[in-house]
């Protein structure tokens, strides 16, 4: 694994030991190493979360319904994680 944001290298699944492999989940999103054996996804340091308010042209708040657990189906202000070596400007507009 070269990506210097794995650092340090993490090899195999705390869940099931198979060696995790590097994984573009979704466009736009950083490679993450993830398991191709039970599909665990690891997170390094996933601590730092940035939140946004949007208000459109009626100063009306945007709320958007969170598309994965915690909290499923909820209606949230549009934030997430920031991820390792990511400015939270960045994240923010992710």
């Amino acid at each position: 694994m070269s990506n210097p944001v794995f650092d340090p290298p993490f090899r195999f699944c705390p869940a099931c030991a198979t060696a995790l492999a590097t994984r573009l989940l979704r466009p736009g999103d950083p490679e993450r190493l993830v398991c191709p054996a039970c599909g665990f996804v690891h997170y390094l340091d996933p601590k730092v979360a940035v939140g946004t308010i949007i208000r459109d042209e009626n100063q009306r708040v945007i709320l958007v319904k969170r598309a994965i657990e915690p909290g499923y189906g909820q209606w949230v202000f549009p934030g997430g994680y920031v991820d390792r070596g990511e400015v939270v400007e960045q994240a923010a507009l992710r």
